[in-house]
């Protein structure tokens, strides 16, 4: 039996005691290392952390990309859009042409509502007086006629829809949804004559001289056209 002497032995043991940190374990990793399948701990997962197979929010579609814009199926035209096609010189005139006629009056203010339709222009009271328009009154005066331009099927059409006493730029008349509108005082001026105007529908108003009826008057003037939206 080998026998060491005292100082020969604490050099040994002092050698074993330094490489012990040195050890290395032959399946792999440093000794102390828990032997899991893998090295980084907690990453037992097949994936990283949060790595699905699409990132979060990324769905097929865009929040708020449907096929369809909302609104879409609802009819976006205006009503009565296909009524800015007004053209003074298209118009179809159903009494006198008064299209050539001299522009003396300016039309100064407009308005209708249920009871009363009035065109301002600055000719009231100016023009000359007309007699023996109505055999019943011979000696009535008119100066003028009211007119109304309105839209049916596609083509505007011009007629006068009354007289106006010396002055006068107002009628009084039921001009609400239940009423028949000016139609039916054109005289039987067909298509207008059995026109019912809509609520909100564009139309066209102006004045004249004595137009209708002869006798027409001594002058053949009229206001320029002003556009009301019905009641």
């Amino acid at each position: 039996m080998l026998r060491l002497k005292p100082r020969a032995l604490g050099v040994l043991v002092g050698l074993l005691t330094l490489c012990a940190g040195c050890y290395s374990n032959p399946f792999g990793g440093r000794g102390g290392d828990d032997d899991d399948d893998s090295a980084t701990g907690g990453d037992d997962d097949d994936s990283a952390q949060g790595d699905d197979d699409s990132a979060p929010g990324d769905d097929d579609s865009t929040p708020g990309d449907d096929d369809s814009t909302p609104g879409d199926d609802d009819d976006t035209t205006a009503p009565f859009s296909e009524y800015d096609d007004f053209d003074e010189n298209n118009i179809t005139w159903l009494h006198t042409d008064v299209s050539a006629w001299d522009v003396t009056s300016t039309v100064t203010g407009a308005h209708i509502n249920y009871t009363e339709l009035c065109v301002y222009h600055t000719m009231a009271g100016l023009w000359p007086e007309v007699l023996g328009i109505f055999p019943e009154e011979p000696t009535a005066p008119m100066e003028g006629n009211m007119w109304i331009i309105a839209r049916v099927d596609g083509t505007w059409y011009a007629a006068t829809f009354d007289y106006l006493r010396p002055g006068g730029e107002c009628k009084y008349e039921d001009y609400s949804p239940a009423g028949e509108g000016p139609g039916p005082s054109t005289f039987g001026a067909l298509p207008l004559s059995t026109w019912l105007p809509q609520t909100g529908e564009p139309v066209w108003m102006f004045l004249s001289t004595v137009a209708r009826h002869e006798p027409l008057g001594p002058l053949n003037e009229r206001s320029d056209y002003v556009q009301l939206i019905w009641p």
